[in-house]
């Protein structure tokens, strides 16, 4: 669960300025001594204490149409800290744009803030990526086509070093319009690499999905629209996904002297992808928006749900049409669904 508070505000109505304040909490449970996975130094079937870490971080942005730049720091609270920040070169519609992120890797709590291993007491996880993907897309009238390439490395405390690469692309055509609303049809595949499989949880492995080849295709269909009140997304997406991970050591940086080690696997099937949101301007200052998802992307179930409260300090009538321009966020996206 993660709950923010921020402000933002815009600078001769081409700059936003953004300050976030953060509060995350994360639990995986209690094992119950049914599994067979493996915690840190602990045998399948262990039985130890629940899973828990929470802290406080936060964010500033500095944005304009063509540049956007980040810097805040994670949770502090957890096991393992660090510090953030990302760069973004380009319009947010123009035909190119590089963007470079250092963020916390969220697959699992492991991953994310660190966790310590009831066996020996050390402390291992909290992987961080650094990234820079170069993304080449054309829009002309509700119809366009991507091209993005990203390349990675990821670090942790005590654990295996890895990097990745992985590309996607895709097109999409507006097939049905009616008012303010539209029906978009696509296609989109991506492809992925890991140097390492390193998606389990003994130690010296990051508890973050990590395939050595991944390859999903999908047909996404959307539905959008806004009125004055109310603006909408609709998004749905099936597919096939194919996954290899190699085999990997329990304890890959040697840490406990062990040849044991994970099979490797080859799993495909029916990939989904799900969401919704849906915005409303309540009254002339507040704003509400909401969203939903769901997918299995990553090899696992993943759901997630969430609702923002904004207040607009400029008075902004609901029963208008207009819908302004606003200045995008660091990552190029209008904060705002008017």
């Amino acid at each position: 669960m993660e709950a923010v508070l921020g402000g933002t505000g815009a600078i001769e109505n081409t700059v936003r300025v953004t300050a976030n304040a953060r509060t995350v909490s994360l639990s995986s449970g209690t094992p119950d001594g049914r599994s067979t996975s493996r915690f840190g130094t602990l045998p399948s079937g262990a039985v130890f204490a629940e899973q828990t870490a929470s802290g406080q971080g936060g964010d500033i942005q500095l944005s304009s149409n063509a540049v956007g730049a980040t810097a805040g720091i994670s949770p502090h609270g957890f096991l393992t800290e660090t510090w953030t920040a990302g760069l973004r070169l380009g319009p947010v519609d123009g035909p190119v744009r590089l963007t470079a992120l250092r963020d916390n890797v969220r697959d699992s709590l492991l991953s994310f803030a660190g966790a310590r291993d009831p066996g020996t007491g050390t402390i291992w996880g909290g992987v961080v990526s650094n990234s820079a993907s170069l993304q080449l897309a054309h829009n002309g009238s509700g119809n366009g086509q991507y091209l993005t390439a990203t390349g990675a490395l990821l670090r942790g405390h005590n654990v295996i070093n890895n990097w990745e690469v992985d590309a996607s692309a895709g097109a999409y055509w507006t097939v049905a319009t009616a008012g303010q609303g539209s029906v978009t049809l696509g296609l989109s595949a991506t492809g992925m690499h890991y140097d390492k499989n390193s998606n389990f949880f003994t130690l010296g492995h990051g508890g973050y999905f990590s395939p050595q080849q991944y390859a999903v295709a999908g047909i996404p269909i959307s539905w959008s629209g806004r009125q004055p009140h109310v603006s909408f997304e609709i998004s749905a997406s099936a597919g096939y996904q194919y996954i290899v991970q190699d085999a990997a050591l329990f304890y890959p940086t040697r840490a406990v002297s062990s040849q044991l080690s994970y099979d490797a696997s080859k799993e495909q099937g029916v990939n989904y992808n799900v969401s919704a949101r849906v915005d409303y301007h309540i009254t002339s200052h507040w704003y509400l928006g909401s969203f939903i998802s769901a997918n299995n992307a990553n090899a696992y179930q993943k759901m997630a749900a969430g609702v923002t409260l904004t207040f607009l300090t400029q008075r902004l009538p609901t029963n208008t049409g207009l819908h302004p321009q606003q200045v995008p966020d660091w990552r190029g996206v209008q904060p705002l669904k008017f």
